[in-house]
């Protein structure tokens, strides 16, 4: 093989794998440009690791606009319990999710927001609650006062071994003579007909 064909080879071996890599390229970069293209999420309020009061809301701030639809902020308190109160609201780049009062300790914020191009963000903050909400302390269980008059149940129960009074004793007795008095006339009229039978 002459030098001339050697050379020859050897650029079309070049040009094949310069192409080969053009288009290599051309794909991983159209495969990177969507994923660039999706919102993340650049500041919260409390921060992330951040330390504070029981907060009244939870702010999220992203790089683009996200959508209304389907953004949701779950906070929990160091109980368990969900403290986020109704919906999140969406505003341009801002979500911002009401809370309700809570314990200290940790608490967390799970977001899900759907960015501009339709994708879905996911991400959690966390941050420590230093004092406890006054609004979050169970009110203590009422006591039963001893010195209160019985309710109306104990007076019920109270006044089924109480003595008859005076009055209801008479009621008692008519009631009964009202009862025997005709049987006793009836059956001394009938001892009084069968002597007369007896003495005819």
């Amino acid at each position: 093989m002459s030098t001339a064909m050697r050379a020859a080879t050897v650029g079309r071996l070049v040009s094949s794998a310069s192409a080969a890599l053009l288009l290599v390229a051309l794909v991983v970069g159209s495969a990177a440009a969507p994923a660039a293209a999706h919102d993340r999420l650049v500041t919260s309020t409390p921060a992330d690791g951040a330390t504070t009061d029981v907060p009244t809301a939870v702010q999220l701030q992203f790089d683009a606009a996200v959508a209304e639809d389907f953004s949701t902020v779950v906070v929990t308190g160091p109980d368990g319990q969900m403290r986020s109160a109704g919906e999140a609201a969406v505003s341009g780049t801002d979500v911002r999710q009401a809370v309700s009062a809570g314990p200290a300790g940790t608490w967390t914020a799970d977001y899900r927001v759907v960015s501009s191009d339709g994708h879905p963000i996911t991400g959690r903050i966390a941050f420590t609650v230093t004092t406890a909400d006054q609004a979050a302390r169970p009110a203590p269980a009422p006591q039963p006062d001893p010195t209160a008059a019985p309710g109306p149940a104990e007076d019920a129960g109270a006044g089924e071994g109480a003595p008859r009074t005076a009055g209801e004793n008479a009621l008692l007795f008519l009631v009964v003579a009202v009862v025997l008095v005709p049987f006793a006339l009836l059956a001394s009229f009938a001892v009084r007909r069968v002597r007369q039978a007896e003495q005819r």
